[in-house]
């Protein structure tokens, strides 16, 4: 049984685990998935994917979670938390997101991305979250606003330009 960490409307959130691999295949290998990542990734590459994002979960207390629908428990994708280093100088959390394109243009990404930083912001307390994120990826650039994230600054990562895409705990700002 799998314990559900966030709960929308229509979808749950919760620990990815091994038995997910073939469905994170699903999304790493089509090539239009992952245009705007570095490359597709094979099963080898999608396991190394799942260690780091245990290592992560261990190391930090923080990760991407398995994205699934409510009513009928289909995973479709991941969202949550990835540790970025000496993001122009500071480090940060980033939300990140990925669907299997099945799943795209529903409002999934948007939903699971806000409900994440509700998460982030009232459970673990983050001050900034922000989404790294190239410019000519418009439709994660229009989930980040939608997310209430504004454009900062654009900088090579990766070897690739991006965006930061970031937004303030209110809570947390001093005033």
């Amino acid at each position: 049984m799998n314990e559900y960490i966030i709960a929308t409307e229509r979808i749950k959130l919760r620990l990815l685990n091994e038995n997910d691999i073939n469905d994170l295949l699903l999304l790493f290998s089509d090539p239009v998935a992952m245009q705007f990542f570095p490359s597709v990734k094979d099963y080898k590459g999608t396991e190394e994917w799942l260690k780091e994002n245990f290592e992560n979960y261990k190391t930090y207390g923080y990760c991407l979670f398995a994205v699934e629908k409510k009513d009928d428990n289909k995973f479709i994708g991941y969202c949550g938390f990835i540790p970025q280093n000496d993001v122009n100088g500071k480090d940060e959390i980033e939300i990140g997101y990925g669907l299997i394109r099945t799943y795209w243009h529903n409002g999934f990404a948007t939903e699971a991305a806000i409900a994440c930083k509700k998460y982030g912001f009232d459970t673990l307390n983050c001050d900034r979250l922000i989404s790294l994120i190239r410019p000519e990826n418009k439709a994660s650039i229009n989930v980040a606003i939608r997310n209430g994230m504004q454009w900062k600054i654009d900088l090579v990562r990766w070897d690739l330009l991006h965006g930061i895409y970031a937004v303030e705990n209110s809570l947390n700002v001093e005033s």
